[in-house]
């Protein structure tokens, strides 16, 4: 086979194993819940050069699911993850600067919801396993909506983003979902953020708009988009 030819079938191979994701970037899922899952949520560069990939310094981290809290590592990272997006302005239920005591009682109460079967949570690592990116899938409870959850705290360290981290959280967040019979997902941004527009183009459909959903540190209120996606 030519040179280029044998090129351009492995780029094409690479490209082909990462469909459905917005970008192609390089992570590895360590820990799954199935095989199955496991050849779902795992996919490496295959080398050469990728469209959407920086060649120059090309992110590298892994994405586990997380059934404990109880690591004070972890638990450590994901206290200054979530710190990190208050202070960027990010608006996932607090007022920045945020209380460390609020933000401890958050995460106790996002490991009991995990403890009880209702929630899950995802977690994203870089090489060095650093927390650089989290989110949340909360499963409804209710006799009448077994094929719902909620997307929560997708949350992502500001020196982190721009690099594939949240798009390959929300594709895992995706699969575990199926697993779990969720086939309607849903969740709010806060109107006008960066999380608008990040959703509109991962294909999430815009449902509606809540005025005056959050109140802000400064006394505005702001409205809540409102979205979904079928899966």
């Amino acid at each position: 086979m030519p040179p280029w030819r044998a090129a351009a079938s492995k780029a094409a191979s690479a490209v082909n194993g990462r469909r459905g994701m917005a970008g192609v970037f390089p992570f590895t899922v360590r820990k799954t819940h199935t095989p199955a899952l496991r050849s779902q949520w795992t996919r490496r560069a295959a080398g050469g050069s990728i469209p959407g990939m920086d060649t120059q310094s090309p992110p590298h981290f892994s994405i586990t699911t997380v059934n404990r809290l109880d690591d004070p590592s972890l638990r450590a990272g994901l206290e200054h993850l979530l710190t990190d997006a208050v202070a960027s302005g990010a608006s996932v239920g607090f007022h920045a600067p945020l209380d460390p005591a609020r933000n401890a009682a958050f995460w106790d109460d996002v490991a009991s919801a995990i403890a009880s079967g209702g929630l899950r949570l995802l977690v994203a690592r870089d090489g060095a396993g650093r927390v650089i990116g989290a989110v949340q899938l909360a499963l409804s409870p209710k006799q009448n909506s077994p094929h719902r959850a909620d997307v929560q705290k997708l949350l992502v360290l500001t020196d982190q983003r721009g690099r594939g981290v949240a798009t390959a959280l929300m594709n895992a967040l995706y699969d575990l979902a199926r697993s779990l019979g969720r086939n309607l997902l849903e969740l709010d941004t806060r109107a006008g953020d960066f999380g608008e527009p990040f959703y509109s183009r991962a294909g999430w459909e815009r449902a509606g708009v809540l005025p005056g959903h959050t109140l802000e540190a400064d006394g505005s209120f702001h409205d809540a988009v409102m979205f979904c996606r079928r899966l």
